[in-house]
């Protein structure tokens, strides 16, 4: 799924990459990538290993690492996410379970690889240590799931929201620094709206009355994981 969310974003990707242990899952990338529009899809790598041998030689401009760090022992996985490390020369994403558990995993990593003088692309503003205390950083995606998963789920809706962690970290300084990052689904009653926001400044609540009525709307219109280039105006009309 990586490859495809890469060349979803990225239309001008010209080479890729994918390393999977299990030679099933080989064969159904390679029989679905033969499907695709992108060419670098049909003609993605595919390379079998596990990740013990993980040992990539070569240097890429986005290396992704999703949902295996959790998975794995604290050796494997410190060795695993160095030796990605040292073959990214633009961006590494880390992308795990949005459980408490797997975003100590996302946030050991960020941390040590800030140590080895990795930037914070996202989801923070910063490149201090994570703020948070007794709680865990972590979005949703929602998403159409097929007649079959939701019947062997016994799903009533085809719509599932499903939660992530993530950690993007490159070897550049951002672009386009943010001010902040909408890290809870902002809530709102009759009083005011309220949004959680992981800042330049640590973890802010911004909070604006109902009087306020275009302040009032802002907040209360701003997206679960939303990127802020400056704080939100909680007090004035627009």
């Amino acid at each position: 799924t990586a490859l495809w969310a890469a060349s979803a974003q990225f239309p001008t990707l010209t080479s890729a990459t994918a390393f999977e242990r299990e030679p099933a899952l080989i064969g159904l990338g390679r029989t679905l990538a033969r499907t695709s529009t992108h060419s670098a899809l049909r003609a993605a790598h595919w390379e079998r290993g596990n990740l013990q041998q993980f040992a990539p030689t070569a240097c890429y401009d986005l290396v992704i690492i999703g949902h295996v760090l959790n998975e794995l022992e604290p050796s494997l996985r410190e060795q695993v996410l160095a030796r990605a490390w040292a073959a990214t020369a633009g961006v590494l994403l880390i992308v795990e379970p949005g459980t408490a558990a797997a975003f100590e995993v996302v946030r050991a990593a960020r941390d040590a690889l800030l140590a080895e003088g990795a930037q914070t692309i996202a989801p923070c503003a910063h490149d201090r240590p994570c703020p948070l205390e007794n709680d865990w950083c972590h979005f949703p995606q929602r998403l159409q799931r097929p007649a079959f998963q939701r019947r062997a789920r016994g799903a009533p809706s085809p719509w599932e929201d499903s939660k992530f962690a993530y950690a993007a970290l490159a070897r550049f300084a951002p672009p386009a620094p943010i001010w902040g990052r909408v890290i809870r689904e902002p809530v709102s009653n009759k009083a005011y709206a309220e949004a959680q926001v992981s800042s330049v400044n640590g973890i802010e609540h911004v909070c604006a009355l109902k009087r306020h009525r275009a302040a009032f709307r802002a907040v209360k219109e701003l997206a679960w994981g939303q990127a802020l280039a400056a704080p939100p105006d909680t007090e004035e009309e627009a």
